[in-house]
């Protein structure tokens, strides 16, 4: 098993994050953040990594948030094959350092398109487009990573990560690529859903 060295937090719900973080500081772990998580993060005396050190922009975020995390470099350090001795020499090659663990929940759509006020302008800023991408990118590559998607699972991976000396065993990161899969299914439907049944009259041609 390996150990849990670099954890990337990225999360719209942030019950808990402050406690997890400091939780992650005490057994060495580097947190790398973005945007109001790295805010709250920093606030509460957890120092962090910029997401801008791993994607290699200027900035961590462009044209309203819509950018944030979605890079070459970003994503090749959650998807490399760890086993793959090809894989570790162009990850060394590039300076790519792996990321061990995700923390990342999704934008509200649903709790947003709830509301009876919701304009259609808004559900769209409220599609999460990075997340999904960095969620199934770590479950793909479940036997290196591993990827918590609600806070709920929090006390499980504090738990996982003393049971194994600071690692975390296949079938606990199996569990996680299972729940975050079915996470991004049942997202898709919700976004889907939603589009099909708010299209403009004009906007209602059936297509095969």
């Amino acid at each position: 098993m390996r150990k849990v060295r670099r954890a990337v937090c990225s999360v719209s719900n942030k019950t808990g994050i402050v406690a997890l973080t400091k939780s992650f500081r005490r057994r060495g772990i580097e947190i790398v953040s973005t945007g109001g998580t790295a805010r709250v993060i920093e606030g509460a005396g957890v120092p962090v990594i910029p997401i801008r050190d791993i994607t290699g922009n200027e900035k961590d975020s462009y044209f309203s948030g819509r950018m944030k995390t979605i890079s070459f470099n970003f994503e090749s350090a959650l998807l490399y094959d760890r086993d793959n001795e090809e894989h570790q020499r162009q990850a060394d090659e590039l300076g790519i350092k792996p990321i061990d663990l995700v923390v990342c929940n999704l934008y509200p759509f649903e709790n947003t398109i709830a509301r009876n006020d919701c304009t259609m302008e808004e559900a769209v800023e409220n599609i999460d487009i990075g997340g999904p991408c960095m969620i199934r990118a770590a479950a793909k590559n479940w036997k290196s990573i591993a990827v918590i998607t609600s806070p709920e699972q929090y006390e499980d991976l504090l738990e996982e990560l003393d049971n194994h000396g600071g690692a975390l065993s296949d079938q606990f990161r199996l569990w996680c690529a299972e729940t975050a899969f079915e996470l991004t299914f049942q997202y898709d439907r919700a976004v889907s859903t939603y589009l099909w049944s708010n299209r403009e009259v004009e906007l209602r041609k059936t297509y095969r």
